[in-house]
């Protein structure tokens, strides 16, 4: 299986996105925010997840 990653740079300049921290950093999946790690990207679509921004390890 092929693993995709992106930087931070490339993932913000895709979706229009301002980048705030490490540019160069490295992104190789997408996890919930529970479980993500620093290497993993994570997203809050829904507030009722709101709960666990505080202690998400995402990167």
């Amino acid at each position: 299986m092929t693993q995709i990653q992106f930087s931070l740079a490339q993932l913000a300049e895709t979706l229009g996105a301002e980048l705030r921290g490490d540019a160069q950093k490295v992104i190789y999946a997408v996890a919930t925010l529970q479980d993500a790690t620093s290497d993993q990207l994570s997203f809050l679509a829904n507030a009722q997840y709101r709960k666990h921004l505080d202690d998400s390890q995402a990167g």
